[in-house]
Order: structure tokens, then C-alpha cells, then sequence
């Protein structure tokens, strides 16, 4: 890439992570750990289903800013497409803001974050990555919009339920920055809601069929199989933009993370693959949470699905967690998987979040895309950071 003023915009080279790792450090505690080069290669490179768009900004031999873009193939609709989650902006405090008047006094108006977003749009429509996508941070969002994104309203439910009234309080406060006086309050409530909710739904689900729930860390050539075909059913159900839930995507990005365990509970009604859901384990202040990551099924086996939210619940409990939550969009899709988890017994509330997305090629609609209820977002579209 072209350089001027001493500083370099260039693409990722293996062994720029050491650099890297220590500019994010101070911003993602996952990174700060002894397992951060393996945690980041994961989620930067082994996560990608094409080769990753990694940007650096370069003075005097150090890296002082990063931004990516991570290649993902996504259901738009009708069409398959490959698409991209963008993650990783973060500038170094010396470098912030208008760099012009120090390395460019040529021109006006310089921003590293803004130099990096746009040359990795520039690559992005060359190969074809049709539509870009992030959670900006409030801080980040406005320097990525003024680089070309478009912000689109998103409202997300967040939802719990608590296992342990006694030691959730401080898991609350310190995964969720919630008061104790409030946090008690909400444990106990949530911990008697779930398990009367949970008792009554599972009263209500027909024990007729027989209902298969199998908990796997690993898939076999046979999942996989199961797993494509369940996906061609669900895609064929609704109308919607997502991730492509291929059992590449799920064996890396999810039963592959290298940090923390997942595990894969599908379900099975007569012999018939009808769903699945994904759970993890994080840890916080020595108290274990439980996370369920991802969520797909057929609509008509609700029943089995309650079934299988539930079961999952049971799974995490038996692993001595203190609660459980989850986040996904509400979108026109996502709203029965909201219903559901309500239903077996979790309470929340929706709020705003940053959603970024940017149209790289004229190929989709862009009213289709830029409308945040057409897309089916869980906690998969994340970083993998707990």
C-alpha cells in the first residue's frame, strides 16, 4: 500500500499479531490473557471463509491502528452470497483524531479509521463480499459511518434466567455492570418466574413422540449431512438475511472456539433432525454463566423446541452455572425464538444497539438490506468474546 509521512496502510502479514494484540490489549479483555495469540488467530483468521481483509496502520515500525473485515457466507434472501463481519477498529491514543496537521499537511482532514474502512471497502468489492456488517462500539460508530457505513436501527432482546439466586447477584454485577441492590432483586425474582414458567411449559409439551436431545462438542460426517438439510428447510421457512448456519460455520466459530467450551444440543422428533441450539461457558469472578450462542429450528416442532430449550437450560445447570442469557435481533423472523424463550421462562427487555451495514457491490436490494427486520441476528454474530 501507498506510504506517506511515515505512516503505512497495508494489509495483514503473519506476525503483525504480536503487534496487534498488544494496540487491542487494553480494549478486549479476552486479548490479555496467555492464550491471546491463539484466541486471535481464531477469531482473525481460522473464523474467515475466504481470506480475511486485515488492515494496519504503520509508523516507525509499530502498528498503531487495526481494523477487519472477517468473510462469511450469508442467506439474503433467495441468494447465497458471500458476506463479511467487520470487527477489530481500534486507533492508538497518540494516532486519534485529525492526523493531517502531523503526517498529511497537505490536507485537510486525515483519519486513520477512516483510511483503513475505506481501502478494505475498496478490496472488498473487488472479491466480490456483497454486504458488510458490525456492533460498533458508541465511540466508533460515528467515525464509521462518516467512513461509508450506514447506521440501521436495531432493537435487541436481552433475556436471563437465573439458576442460582444466591451467587448470581455478583455475576450480575460484574458481567453486566448492574447495581447489587437491583441485581438481587432480579435474581430472585427471575429464579422463582423460571423455574414456575419452565414447570408449566413443560407440563403443556405432548409427551407422544418421542423427543431425542443429544448434547455433541464435535460433529460427525453424518451431522453434517443433517445439519445442511435442516438448514435448507429452515431458509426455505422464512425470508430473511443471516449467517449461514454450515456445519464449517458451527464447527469453527462455534464448537471450535479455543478458549471457552461449547456444545451442540440438537433434537430429533421420530428420528427426524428438527433443530438445534448452541450453549457456552463463561466465568466471572470464579462464578460460572451459561450463554446459549445460537438457536435454529423448524417452527412446526415448537413444542420440541420448548423441549429443547429447556434441556438446554438443564444442561448448563448441571455445569454449577449461576445463570443463563442471550441476546438476538428482533426481527420478523426472530420473534418466535423470542416468544420461546419467554415461554420456558426468561425475562428481559429489548434495547437499541449499533448495527453498521454497508452495500460493497450493487448486486442486493438495498431497502431489503438496510431494513434490521428482515435479518435473523443471535449471539453467533458476535466475536466470540464473552
Amino acid at each position: 500500500m501507498a506510504r506517506a509521512s511515515g505512516i503505512k496502510f497495508r494489509l495483514y502479514r503473519p506476525g503483525d499479531e504480536e503487534d496487534i494484540i498488544r494496540l487491542m490489549k487494553p480494549y478486549w479483555h479476552h486479548l490479555r490473557s496467555r492464550r491471546a495469540r491463539e484466541f486471535w488467530k481464531w477469531e482473525y483468521i481460522s473464523c474467515s471463509q475466504d481470506e480475511p481483509i486485515i488492515m494496519v496502520a504503520e509508523h516507525l515500525g509499530r502498528i498503531v491502528g487495526h481494523y477487519a473485515v472477517i468473510p462469511l457466507r450469508m442467506n439474503v434472501g433467495s441468494e447465497v452470497v458471500m458476506g463479511g463481519r467487520a470487527e477489530g477498529a481500534v486507533v492508538h491514543p497518540n494516532y486519534r483524531g485529525n492526523i493531517a496537521p502531523r503526517f498529511f499537511p497537505q490536507r485537510k482532514d486525515v483519519r486513520i479509521v477512516r483510511v483503513l474502512i475505506r481501502r478494505i471497502f475498496e478490496i472488498a468489492k473487488h472479491r466480490r463480499i456483497e454486504v458488510i456488517w458490525g456492533f460498533p462500539t458508541d465511540i466508533a460508530l460515528r467515525a464509521e459511518v462518516r467512513a461509508g457505513y450506514t447506521h440501521v436501527p436495531l432493537k435487541v432482546a436481552i433475556l436471563m434466567m437465573v439458576l442460582n439466586a444466591r451467587h448470581a447477584p455478583r455475576a450480575l454485577t460484574l458481567r453486566h455492570s448492574f447495581d447489587m441492590g437491583v441485581a438481587s432483586l432480579l435474581a430472585l425474582g427471575s429464579r422463582l418466574y423460571g423455574f414456575l414458567k419452565m414447570t408449566s411449559t413443560a407440563k403443556t409439551i405432548s409427551a407422544e413422540y418421542g423427543v431425542e436431545i443429544h448434547a455433541l462438542s464435535r460433529l460427525t460426517h453424518e451431522d453434517e449431512k443433517e445439519l445442511e438439510a435442516l438448514w435448507d428447510e429452515v431458509v426455505s421457512e422464512g425470508n430473511f438475511i443471516t449467517i449461514t448456519r454450515s456445519p464449517e460455520f458451527l464447527k469453527v466459530r462455534l464448537l471450535g472456539n479455543p478458549v471457552m467450551p461449547n456444545w451442540l444440543l440438537t433434537c430429533r422428533v421420530r428420528g427426524e433432525f428438527i433443530g438445534y441450539v448452541v450453549v457456552s461457558l463463561g466465568t466471572v469472578g470464579g462464578i460460572r454463566y451459561g450463554i446459549i450462542e445460537d438457536m435454529v429450528a423448524l417452527r412446526e416442532h415448537r413444542d420440541a423446541f420448548l423441549k429443547l430449550l429447556i434441556e438446554a437450560v438443564r444442561f448448563l445447570r448441571e455445569r454449577d452455572v449461576t445463570y443463563v442469557f442471550t441476546w438476538l435481533g428482533v426481527g420478523k423472523y426472530a420473534s418466535w425464538y423470542v416468544k420461546a424463550l419467554r415461554k420456558v421462562g426468561f425475562v428481559g427487555k429489548a434495547f437499541k444497539k449499533n448495527f453498521i451495514v454497508k452495500l460493497a457491490t450493487s448486486y442486493l436490494d438495498e431497502k431489503y438490506v438496510l431494513d434490521s427486520s428482515n435479518w435473523f441476528i443471535t449471539r453467533a454474530f458476535s466475536e466470540g468474546i464473552r
